[in-house]
């Protein structure tokens, strides 16, 4: 059922770039042609359609993207998770270079099996979610694993979420904050991480209380 639900995600989204780029294009021809005799208010309105558009081009490219996740197949190996996590998190530094943060990763995690640049994308996606959705002057991230859940985890001190929001946060396209509150994104973030774990055929979950920091715990089992 998911392959299907890719394969159409895919479909549409590859056809709609034609439609999108035609709406672009007589969009900038009107203008040209018809500027000046418009009013404001609808000089106005004639201006949003490129912002729009670009916007759904935006989310057009970020479900090809999500569609191809896991192809070519992965090529699973042992991986040192721990220095993952710390070259994961060195990039996350220069991603958010005015964000006051510290990021603590615990000593030898253990060993990955798993597609390398997969697993780089899933704590990239988690670690920077951890730094976005969290308005501490200081902000903290704990990077480590669970003997009792038998699972790695990405947790911090951040807004938190509620219990409608903890089911909805995976879903494609969930934002549970107005645009333009903690950042700009397309709200693909836990959705992109929940398919790299499904991929490695393990298994993502979130724990949350507001006002107080989200834990993202995950297992991993041999990816095929």
């Amino acid at each position: 059922m998911e392959k299907e639900l890719e394969s159409f995600a895919y479909s549409v989204a590859h056809d709609l770039h034609a439609p999108l780029r035609a709406i672009l294009h007589f969009s900038k021809m009107l203008d040209r042609r018809a500027h000046d005799k418009l009013d404001s208010r609808e000089q106005d309105l004639l201006r949003q359609i490129p912002e729009l558009a670009g916007k759904a081009q935006g989310m057009l490219d970020a479900l090809l993207h999500y569609s191809r996740l896991g192809q070519p197949a992965l090529q699973p190996e042992r991986i040192d998770l721990t220095q993952l996590a710390q070259q994961v998190s060195n990039q996350v530094r220069e991603k958010f270079p005015d964000v006051s943060c510290t990021l603590h990763i615990a000593d030898a995690l253990p060993d990955a099996h798993g597609d390398r640049a997969l697993l780089e994308r899933l704590l990239l996606e988690l670690i920077s979610n951890a730094l976005l959705f969290n308005d501490h002057a200081a902000r903290e991230v704990r990077i480590g694993f669970d003997q009792e859940a038998n699972a790695y985890f990405v947790c911090d001190n951040g807004i938190g979420m509620s219990p409608s929001g903890l089911e909805r946060a995976p879903n494609v396209f969930c934002r549970l904050h107005r645009e333009g509150v903690y950042g700009d994104g397309l709200g693909m973030g836990l959705s992109v991480a929940s398919k790299i774990v499904r991929l490695h055929h393990g298994h993502l979950w979130l724990t949350s209380t507001e006002e107080e920091g989200t834990c993202a715990y995950f297992q991993l089992e041999a990816a095929a």
